[in-house]
This record gives C-alpha cells, structure tokens and sequence, in this order.
C-alpha cells in the first residue's frame, strides 16, 4: 500500500510541474500588451506596470523616456535586460470615449 501511495503522488507531482511548464512565457512575449501602471514611472527610471497575462496578473518592473503616472494606461514596446520598456497608450474604452488620463 505504501508503494502505490508513493507512485500516485509522485505521478501528480510530475503532471503538476508539467502544467506549469506549459505556461511560461518570456518577457518578450508581453510586447504589445497593455498594462496599468501601479507605481509612477519617473522618467529613465523604474516604477511597476500591472499587466494581465497568461491567464494570470503580473506586476512588472518598467521604464520609459518620459514620467508616466500612477493609473495610467500603458503599452509594452520592447524589454531592456529584465525590465519592461513602456509607452503611454491611448485606448478606446466601451463608451467610445478616448481615455488619455
């Protein structure tokens, strides 16, 4: 009996790891994406971009050339070493109406 206890969680133990394996994804994949940033950008330097992605929540280190500030909706444009690179982003929203804030 202990035997089989043994290989039936070892077996679920390696299906586990093999459906966590399937979702990675690199940061380069996020190019594209939008995001909200959670933690003011200042120019050059770094603040946290809260992006949806993967099925999943993520909260990522992020950089741009001009201050961007906290709330504001943002556009991954590329990934610098473990950082993601940000624009501000206009988008439509499901009134019609533009939001740049």
């Amino acid at each position: 009996m202990g035997s089989l206890g043994a290989g039936v969680v070892f077996g679920s133990f390696k299906a586990l790891r093999q459906a966590e394996s399937t979702s990675t994804f690199s940061l380069e994949d996020m190019v594209g994406s939008t995001g909200r940033v959670s933690v003011a950008i200042p120019a050059n330097r770094f603040g946290t971009v809260l992006i949806s992605f993967a099925g999943s929540s993520h909260n990522m280190t992020a950089t741009a050339d001009a201050e961007i500030p906290a709330g504001r909706v943002v556009k991954v444009v590329a990934v610098a070493g473990s950082n993601l690179v940000v624009t501000p982003s206009s988008i439509v929203t499901t009134e019609g109406a533009r939001s740049d804030a």
